[in-house]
């Protein structure tokens, strides 16, 4: 809040409300805020037929920090001074009105009834009145709760281009924005105007819109986060898909490998195979011609343990008959004159057995044997008894 009396710069706007009776005093008042720094509007512009002035009128209103309305009996009567008025009350202006005569009893519009004047000419009720003190009490009221009444005409200069623009979101208030226009509101000074309905809307349309796009922004980080979390659940999938194809890949090719290895093996087993099924072979023709060969060769050697066996038989069957003949001979009675020549004895030839099979030129055959007999007969070659 800038000090009573002290302009804080000449941003602050003021707008003369004015007859056009009172032109002359408009002007010095105009002349009079200027030399204390503040930037006074006023309307030097006729009204013509046709013209809306209402538009242009309340445009330099609405921009307007404070209205001061000079009040005098011509402005008191005057349509378009209390259209301003009214207008400057609606749209929550300061109003300060100042006199420039005696208003002789003239009926005074309804904001302005209640209010205080501040003089600017010398008024025997109220001494020390006149035009230098008037403007000094003037700056004093302008100056008092500036900040907040600049405040005041910013935000609704905001809102009217809000309303105006109908009412896009675009153009309300964000952030901390809000935050100052409603701690604005609450702490109005007393005695300053009253902040308008359009002002209320306007907050809380910008709360509801901040609350909005922090409900979507909020919602698209949720968005986010979820596409972000599919995306690595894909992404995982993906690798995972990857992988798996790579072990596919690896397994595939382990298993060439042991494949071929096993090819190899088979073909070296069945090589190695091949090579013992032929010494097999090899070996059970040799197993088999030497068979063949002791078959031969068992035969013969049969044969000849039979002849030998039979042999003894026959040597055997000679024995005991010898011995037979010799004890006959040993109990036949003797001769009383032995003979003078001794009788030979006859001997009766072994036999001899020539197995079969046996050479030729070995065996001596008796009349009546056949060679090569099958029945393995044994044919005596002489049989002298």
């Amino acid at each position: 809040m800038a000090e009573p009396g002290r302009v804080t710069g000449r941003e602050f706007k003021v707008f003369v409300s004015y007859s056009r009776d009172d032109l002359e005093f408009a002007d010095q008042l105009v002349a009079g805020l200027e030399a204390c720094a503040f930037r006074p509007t006023i309307d030097r512009e006729g009204i013509s037929g046709g013209e809306d002035w209402r538009i242009r009128l309340g445009s330099l209103i609405r921009e307007a920090d404070t209205v001061v309305f000079v009040l005098s009996p011509a402005s008191a009567r005057s349509d378009v001074c209390g259209w301003e008025v009214e207008e400057a009350a609606r749209l929550g202006k300061r109003i300060l009105p100042v006199t420039c005569r005696p208003l002789d009893g003239v009926a005074l519009p309804p904001q302005l009834q209640k209010r205080n004047y501040i003089y600017f000419y010398p008024e025997t009720k109220f001494p020390g009145t006149g035009f230098g003190q008037g403007l000094a009490r003037l700056v004093t009221a302008l100056t008092t709760d500036l900040d907040w009444i600049r405040e005041h005409t910013r935000l609704l200069q905001r809102a009217t281009e809000w309303e105006l623009g109908g009412r896009v979101p675009i153009r309300l208030l964000s952030g901390e924005d809000i935050i100052a226009a409603k701690a604005w509101a609450a702490r109005r000074p007393e005695g300053a105007p009253e902040p308008t309905v359009l002002h209320f809307e306007f907050i809380k349309a910008s709360e509801q819109e901040e609350l909005s796009r922090a409900s979507q922004e909020r919602k698209r980080l949720e968005q986010m986060a979820a596409a972000q979390v599919e995306r690595s659940d894909a992404l995982k999938a993906k690798e995972d898909a990857l992988e798996r194809e790579a072990r596919m890949q690896q397994r595939s090719a382990k298993l060439q490998k042991v494949g071929i290895i096993g090819l190899s093996v088979g073909v070296v087993a069945l090589s190695i195979l091949f090579a013992v099924a032929v010494w097999q072979a090899r070996k059970a023709k040799e197993q088999r011609t030497q068979a063949e060969d002791n078959l031969r060769a068992g035969q013969v050697t049969e044969s000849l343990v039979r002849a030998e066996q039979a042999n003894r038989l026959v040597s055997t069957a000679d024995l005991f008959r010898e011995c037979s003949s010799r004890s006959m001979a040993y109990s036949m009675p003797r001769r009383t004159t032995p003979s003078k020549e001794p009788v030979p004895t006859r001997r009766r030839p072994s036999t001899r057995y020539i197995p079969h099979g046996t050479h030729r030129a070995n065996a001596s055959f008796s009349p009546g044997t056949t060679p090569g007999c099958e029945a393995r007969c044994f044919r005596p070659m002489a049989a002298v008894f």
